[in-house]
């Protein structure tokens, strides 16, 4: 592993993404309704498909929050 060159990851490891960070209330959860998180993760799963499957990890890792997306994710 001494020659082994670091790579960059599309995720930052200081970022823990958890269920606490999805919207509790009504109008938190109308402002999410704002922005098409399930679109771009679908997009983004397509593209690791053929072209980026280092953003795969990336991907999986916050399309568990597709149900409740919260800013953070």
């Amino acid at each position: 592993m001494e020659k082994c060159k670091p790579a960059s990851t599309p995720l930052d490891p200081s970022i823990q993404l958890s269920r606490d960070q999805c919207p509790t209330t009504p109008e938190e959860t109308a402002e999410m309704k704002k922005f098409p998180y399930r679109e771009l993760i679908g997009g983004l799963i397509w593209l690791t498909t053929g072209s980026r499957p280092d953003l795969s990890f990336t991907v999986r890792s916050l399309s568990q929050f597709l149900d409740n997306p919260g800013m953070t994710h």
